[in-house]
């Protein structure tokens, strides 16, 4: 989210806002997929809410983009060769539930690959594959492509490095990206 707002502030300063809503260390099929489990119902209660916060403050939200960066927590088997099928139902709901907030062509859904390391995840590959799929069957689904971009895991924490995550330099450039995917679904500022 830093990597976005500072990459749209200037141009789009109170008249963008981002909802955040994260949880770590979760996969899509056991914590998102649908409103059985358990993040997809607070999540959905959370961007209602913040919409109701920002209409009591005189806004006239609508929603432009949902922006998704997971897939680690399914590189497992079990899960990765799931994830296209679980990523229809999640963004069917967020579309269902989202829908009378989001414009009436629909919900852009804007995702990212994990980092494709089997080191570190034994199926980050198939995952970047099945988010591929996803992509290729709506013009409202899309895919940044972390790896062409260029985004590193290996700089970070000194001394100790987290190879499961991106690091802070590969996150700002992620939120460049993301919000480079989604501009073109906002309105032009005059």
């Amino acid at each position: 989210e830093i990597g976005i707002a500072e990459a749209m502030h200037e141009k789009y300063a109170n008249k963008l806002f981002l909802i955040k809503f994260a949880c770590g260390g979760s996969s899509l099929k056991g914590d998102w997929l649908d409103k059985r489990n358990s993040m997809y119902p607070k999540m959905i209660n959370y961007i209602y809410m913040q919409i109701k916060n920002l209409k009591d403050k005189g806004y006239n939200p609508t929603i432009k983009a949902f922006c998704w960066m997971q897939g680690e927590g399914d590189a497992y088997p079990g899960s990765y060769n799931v994830y296209k099928d679980n990523l229809n139902t999640f963004v069917g709901n967020l579309r269902q539930d989202l829908a009378k907030y989001t414009p009436k062509t629909g919900l852009p859904f804007i995702d990212a690959k994990i980092n494709p390391d089997t080191e570190v995840w034994p199926y980050g590959p198939q995952v970047n594959e099945q988010k591929e799929a996803f992509a290729a069957e709506n013009d409202l689904n899309i895919l940044i492509d972390t790896i062409a971009a260029g985004m590193h895991t290996d700089q970070e924490p000194w001394g100790n490095i987290d190879k499961c995550h991106y690091d802070s330099e590969s996150e700002i450039l992620l939120g460049h990206l993301l919000a480079e995917a989604f501009e073109p679904f906002l309105e032009p500022v005059e």
